[in-house]
C-alpha cells in the first residue's frame, strides 16, 4: 500500500487509477451521507479525490489511509455544500431537542439514509458532522462558516423532519396493516 501511495507522490497515473478503483465505493459510501442522490455523492467523491491526488503529500504513513481518505471526502463534501448549496443557511435559532429520540430505532440503516438524503443540504451536513462523524457543533461552525447557534438550529430542524418523516412512515405502516 505505501508503495501504491509513494507512486501516487510521484504523481504517476497508473498508480493514481489503481488507488481510485481501490477507494473509490469507499469514498462513495462516504459522500452518500451527505448527499441528497446518488449522483451528486459521485460528483463530492470525484471532487474528493482530485483534492486526495492534490494533497497526498499531506497524508503521512503512520496514520491508517482510509481514516486521511475519510477527512478528505468529507471535507470535500462540505466544499461541495459551500459552493453549490450556499444560500440554504437558515440563521434562526431553535430550542435544542434534548435528544434523538428512540423514533429512529424501528428503522433500518438503508430507509434512514433515505430519509436523511431528503433533509435539505444544510441540515443533511451538520446532522451528519454531528451525528455521524461525531464533530461538536464548534467544529461544525468553524468549518461551514456558521455560527454554533445555526449549528445548533440545524441539527434541531433535521431532528425534527426526520422525526415527522418516521412518524409518517409508522402511520403508513399502520394503515396498511389495517387493511
Amino acid at each position: 500500500m505505501q508503495k501504491l501511495i509513494k507512486a501516487c507522490k510521484n504523481q504517476k497515473r497508473s498508480s493514481q487509477q489503481e488507488l481510485y478503483k481501490m477507494y473509490y465505493s469507499y469514498a462513495l459510501n462516504i459522500c452518500v451521507h451527505y448527499a441528497r442522490d446518488l449522483s451528486e455523492a459521485k460528483d463530492m467523491a470525484h471532487e474528493g479525490f482530485l483534492n486526495v491526488f492534490k494533497r497526498i503529500d499531506n497524508y503521512k504513513e503512520h496514520t491508517p489511509f482510509e481514516l486521511w481518505l475519510r477527512r478528505v471526502m468529507i471535507n470535500a463534501a462540505i466544499d461541495y455544500h459551500r459552493k453549490y448549496h450556499k444560500n440554504v443557511i437558515n440563521l434562526e435559532v431553535v430550542q435544542k431537542i434534548e435528544s434523538t429520540s428512540n423514533v429512529f430505532d424501528d428503522l433500518g440503516f438503508d430507509e434512514l439514509l433515505k430519509m436523511i438524503q431528503q433533509l435539505t443540504p444544510r441540515y443533511r451536513l451538520v446532522f451528519n458532522l454531528y451525528i455521524m462523524e461525531g464533530f461538536s457543533h464548534k467544529e461544525i461552525a468553524e468549518r461551514l462558516e456558521i455560527s454554533v447557534g445555526t449549528s445548533k438550529s440545524n441539527l434541531a430542524r433535521a431532528k425534527i423532519k426526520l422525526q415527522g418523516m418516521v412518524s409518517k412512515t409508522k402511520k403508513i405502516e399502520e394503515l396498511t396493516k389495517i387493511k
